[in-house]
């Protein structure tokens, strides 16, 4: 228990990652148990307690009442949803008036999973190995014709302009919704819970099922022009209208494959089974993704151009015959359309707080003119590696005032790039 408060307390007293290093590395010097369950508790994507929201406790402990095992069965008992709703609230009251205000609070971060630390699982593993399971999805690599080729035919889908959302559905629960990181999305559950259900009834039986796809305003048609990305986006605002939003699938799995990161479905049976549900179930706030097959890459790049012409980010091309894997993988290549320009740094800004960059770089920001002459002042915070974000916060003087080359997909309407990411330093420096 002490190594436990200790640790979060020494995170949260600095910023330097290396310290926080420092405070993981002296508890596995002491095998403190508690301590390592506590982080798996607080971290792990596979495991959630129902809780959104509790009230403390009046009062606390002078002393803690034990080590720590009457909180590790109040954690069983509301992961396996023995205790929900108002009952719940109470044992989550009366468990920690038994510790310490200290130890309370720190417990009571770990019921959130959020412990506020400015470290998360991939820092943690790199000083205790595996320890927390790590949240992964499939993700697509960049197509680069000649580099990336593509073997035909080929499925080839929209590229969705949403809000990437992986549910966890289980049988007689709430669907739980994670984004690609691995974060509760709360802004989207409830709002599809029934006809997942639905789903998962016709496509798993009474196994509990993972969905992948993304949350978005509602494609009316998918081959016309399409709500843009901020409308979406604007759903994620407190007491905004969600009743636009809704769900499009492109992959599924029985939970206990995704568990076991075993997939035992290749592609094209995905998608025509995933498909022939959501049609079969007449559902009507869960659509399946556009797409087609393409023969050739004449194919491609006409329905490359249409999803460009209707709004679409571009194209999701995918082999039929892989299989899903959490990972960056070439059996998904996206095609996007891409732009550089080269813009001066005039400053730069720290990660956001509590995140994976709390203490170091969060990215640039930049000002310039593009090619056609478009004034931008914008933030550039993706392409940079851990050691340049740690080098180039402590040294700001070592970037700011030079130009920053940076790729990036369109201009928005108050004139910042979308999607920029660095590249390098024209300079060569």
């Amino acid at each position: 228990m002490y190594r436990f408060n200790r640790l979060m307390a020494e995170c949260r007293g600095t910023s330097s990652r290396i310290e926080k290093t420092e405070a993981l590395t002296k508890l596995g010097a002491h095998d403190d148990e508690f301590a390592k369950k506590m982080l798996v508790a607080a971290l792990s994507p596979f495991v959630t307690y129902g809780v959104k929201n509790f009230d403390m406790p009046t009062g606390f402990s002078v002393e803690n009442v034990d080590a720590g095992v009457m909180f590790l069965q109040l954690l069983d008992d509301l992961a396996t949803r023995n205790y929900t709703g108002k009952a719940a609230q109470s044992a989550i009251a009366n468990v920690l008036s038994h510790y310490t205000l200290e130890t309370a609070e720190n417990m009571a971060c770990v019921l959130r999973k959020k412990l506020r630390i400015g470290i998360g699982a991939t820092e943690i593993n790199k000083v205790f190995p595996d320890l927390i399971p790590v949240f992964d999805v499939m993700l697509a690599e960049k197509w680069e014709p000649g580099v990336s080729d593509i073997s035909y035919p080929a499925q080839a889908e929209f590229k969705m302009d949403g809000q990437r959302d992986t549910v966890f559905v289980i049988p007689g629960q709430p669907c739980e919704h994670y984004s690609r990181e691995g974060l509760r999305q709360p802004w989207i559950e409830g709002l599809f819970d029934d006809e997942m259900q639905a789903m998962r009834l016709r496509l798993c039986g009474d196994e509990a099922m993972v969905l992948d796809g993304e949350a978005m305003v509602h494609v009316v048609d998918p081959t016309k022009k399409h709500p843009s990305w901020t409308a979406t986006m604007n759903c994620k605002k407190e007491g905004a209208d969600r009743s636009k939003l809704r769900y499009y699938a492109y992959d599924w799995m029985p939970m206990s494959e995704w568990k076991k990161r075993q997939c035992s479905r290749k592609q094209e049976l995905r998608s025509l089974m995933l498909d022939a549900a959501i049609s079969d179930l007449a559902l009507s706030k869960i659509f399946p993704s556009y797409k087609e097959t393409v023969a050739d890459r004449a194919q491609v790049d006409a329905m490359f151009d249409k999803a460009l012409s209707l709004g679409y980010e571009g194209l999701i091309v995918k082999d039929p015959d892989a299989f899903y894997e959490w990972d960056r993988s070439t059996s998904w290549l996206k095609a996007k359309p891409l732009h550089t320009a080269t813009l001066k740094i005039t400053g730069i800004y720290e990660g956001e707080k509590t995140g994976r960059n709390e203490g170091r770089l969060g990215g640039f920001q930049l000002e310039g003119a593009i090619e056609d002459g478009t004034e931008i002042k914008t933030d550039c915070g993706g392409g940079f590696s851990d050691d340049q974000r740690e080098l180039f916060f402590k040294h700001p003087e070592m970037v700011v005032g030079r130009m920053a080359e940076v790729e990036y997909t369109e201009v928005t309407k108050k004139n910042a790039l979308r999607n920029p990411v660095f590249l390098r330093f024209p300079d060569g420096n």
